[in-house]
Protein backbone atom coordinates (compact mmCIF):
# COMPACT_ATOMS: atom_id res chain seq x y z
CA UNK A 1 0.00 0.00 0.00
CA UNK A 2 3.11 2.04 0.82
CA UNK A 3 3.50 1.83 -3.03
CA UNK A 4 0.05 2.98 -3.94
CA UNK A 5 0.28 6.19 -1.70
CA UNK A 6 3.52 7.08 -2.91
CA UNK A 7 2.46 7.07 -6.40
CA UNK A 8 -0.71 8.72 -6.34
CA UNK A 9 -0.55 11.41 -4.01
CA UNK A 10 -3.55 12.80 -2.44
CA UNK A 11 -5.32 15.87 -1.56
CA UNK A 12 -3.89 18.26 0.97
CA UNK A 13 -6.75 18.38 3.81
CA UNK A 14 -6.88 15.11 5.95
CA UNK A 15 -9.55 12.88 5.09
CA UNK A 16 -12.61 11.93 7.22
CA UNK A 17 -15.27 8.95 7.21
CA UNK A 18 -18.79 9.06 6.32
CA UNK A 19 -21.46 6.78 7.43
CA UNK A 20 -23.55 5.28 3.90
CA UNK A 21 -25.66 8.63 4.27
CA UNK A 22 -23.18 11.06 5.06
CA UNK A 23 -24.83 12.48 7.95
CA UNK A 24 -22.69 11.89 10.52
CA UNK A 25 -18.82 11.81 10.49
CA UNK A 26 -17.57 8.41 12.20
CA UNK A 27 -14.22 7.74 13.48
CA UNK A 28 -13.18 5.22 10.43
CA UNK A 29 -15.47 2.34 8.90
CA UNK A 30 -13.42 0.23 6.55
CA UNK A 31 -16.93 -1.22 4.39
CA UNK A 32 -16.03 -0.11 0.68
CA UNK A 33 -14.46 -3.13 -1.42
CA UNK A 34 -12.62 -2.51 -5.02
CA UNK A 35 -13.84 -3.92 -7.90
CA UNK A 36 -12.58 -7.50 -8.29
CA UNK A 37 -8.90 -7.15 -9.65
CA UNK A 38 -8.60 -3.84 -8.91
CA UNK A 39 -7.25 -3.92 -5.68
CA UNK A 40 -6.47 -6.54 -3.03
CA UNK A 41 -8.99 -9.18 -2.58
CA UNK A 42 -10.84 -9.15 0.60
CA UNK A 43 -10.00 -5.91 1.62
CA UNK A 44 -11.75 -3.02 2.54
CA UNK A 45 -11.59 0.94 2.64
CA UNK A 46 -13.22 4.00 3.73
CA UNK A 47 -14.41 4.57 0.04
CA UNK A 48 -13.83 3.74 -3.41
CA UNK A 49 -11.60 6.13 -5.59
CA UNK A 50 -13.42 5.37 -8.59
CA UNK A 51 -16.96 6.15 -7.96
CA UNK A 52 -16.35 7.96 -4.89
CA UNK A 53 -18.94 5.61 -2.69
CA UNK A 54 -18.70 6.14 0.72
CA UNK A 55 -17.89 10.17 0.69
CA UNK A 56 -20.36 12.84 1.04
CA UNK A 57 -20.38 13.79 -2.50
CA UNK A 58 -23.26 17.05 -1.92
CA UNK A 59 -20.91 17.86 0.52
CA UNK A 60 -18.23 18.29 -1.85
CA UNK A 61 -15.87 15.30 -0.41
CA UNK A 62 -13.54 13.02 -2.91
CA UNK A 63 -12.04 9.74 -2.34
CA UNK A 64 -8.41 9.49 -2.67
CA UNK A 65 -5.36 7.81 -1.73
CA UNK A 66 -5.04 8.25 2.20
CA UNK A 67 -1.64 6.74 3.50
CA UNK A 68 -3.04 5.79 6.63
CA UNK A 69 -6.08 3.80 5.59
CA UNK A 70 -5.78 3.09 2.17
CA UNK A 71 -8.76 5.38 0.79
CA UNK A 72 -10.39 8.33 2.27
CA UNK A 73 -12.81 11.21 1.94
CA UNK A 74 -11.15 14.57 1.69
CA UNK A 75 -13.48 17.71 2.47
CA UNK A 76 -14.38 19.89 0.02
CA UNK A 77 -12.99 21.83 -2.03
CA UNK A 78 -12.54 19.04 -4.75
CA UNK A 79 -13.10 21.02 -7.64
CA UNK A 80 -10.02 20.24 -10.55
CA UNK A 81 -11.45 18.65 -13.32
CA UNK A 82 -10.01 16.57 -15.60
CA UNK A 83 -6.55 17.73 -17.09
CA UNK A 84 -6.71 20.56 -14.67
CA UNK A 85 -3.27 21.52 -12.56
CA UNK A 86 -3.46 20.04 -8.94
CA UNK A 87 -1.15 19.97 -5.79
CA UNK A 88 -1.38 17.47 -3.13
CA UNK A 89 0.48 19.34 -0.16
CA UNK A 90 -1.50 22.72 -1.08
CA UNK A 91 -4.13 22.30 -3.49
CA UNK A 92 -5.98 23.10 -5.29
CA UNK A 93 -7.28 19.28 -5.17
CA UNK A 94 -9.50 16.97 -7.78
CA UNK A 95 -13.10 16.41 -8.47
CA UNK A 96 -14.44 13.04 -7.22
CA UNK A 97 -13.26 10.15 -9.57
CA UNK A 98 -9.84 11.97 -9.96
CA UNK A 99 -6.53 11.80 -8.62
CA UNK A 100 -3.73 14.37 -8.60
CA UNK A 101 -0.70 12.22 -10.88
CA UNK A 102 2.55 13.35 -10.45
CA UNK A 103 5.92 12.58 -11.16
CA UNK A 104 8.37 14.06 -8.35
CA UNK A 105 7.15 17.10 -6.99
CA UNK A 106 3.56 17.97 -5.48
CA UNK A 107 2.38 19.61 -8.60
CA UNK A 108 0.31 17.61 -10.58
CA UNK A 109 -2.69 17.04 -13.33
CA UNK A 110 -6.17 15.79 -12.34
CA UNK A 111 -6.42 12.26 -13.93
CA UNK A 112 -9.30 9.54 -13.74
CA UNK A 113 -9.01 6.74 -11.47
CA UNK A 114 -9.24 3.35 -13.72
CA UNK A 115 -8.82 -0.24 -12.92
CA UNK A 116 -9.53 -0.90 -16.52
CA UNK A 117 -8.76 0.24 -20.17
CA UNK A 118 -12.60 0.42 -20.64
CA UNK A 119 -12.42 3.15 -18.02
CA UNK A 120 -10.71 5.54 -19.69
CA UNK A 121 -10.96 7.55 -22.85
CA UNK A 122 -10.66 5.56 -26.06
CA UNK A 123 -7.03 7.06 -26.59
CA UNK A 124 -5.65 6.25 -22.95
CA UNK A 125 -4.91 3.11 -21.38
CA UNK A 126 -4.98 2.78 -17.68
CA UNK A 127 -2.01 2.81 -16.15
CA UNK A 128 -1.52 0.86 -12.74
CA UNK A 129 0.28 2.18 -10.23
CA UNK A 130 1.69 -0.81 -8.42
CA UNK A 131 0.59 -3.80 -9.76
CA UNK A 132 1.51 -5.73 -6.87
CA UNK A 133 -1.56 -4.18 -5.36
CA UNK A 134 -4.08 -4.75 -8.53
CA UNK A 135 -4.78 -3.00 -11.66
CA UNK A 136 -5.44 0.70 -9.88
CA UNK A 137 -3.70 3.43 -11.94
CA UNK A 138 -5.13 6.41 -13.66
CA UNK A 139 -6.00 7.03 -17.14
CA UNK A 140 -3.07 7.82 -19.09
Amino acid sequence: MLMLAASLLACGAPPVAQDADASTTLPGKDTIALPVGCGPAGELYRCDPIDNAGCAGARGEACDVDPTHGFGCYPSPNNVTLGGDCNVDEGPSCAPGLSCATDSSADGTCAKFCCMDADCAANQRCAATDPTFGTLGVCK
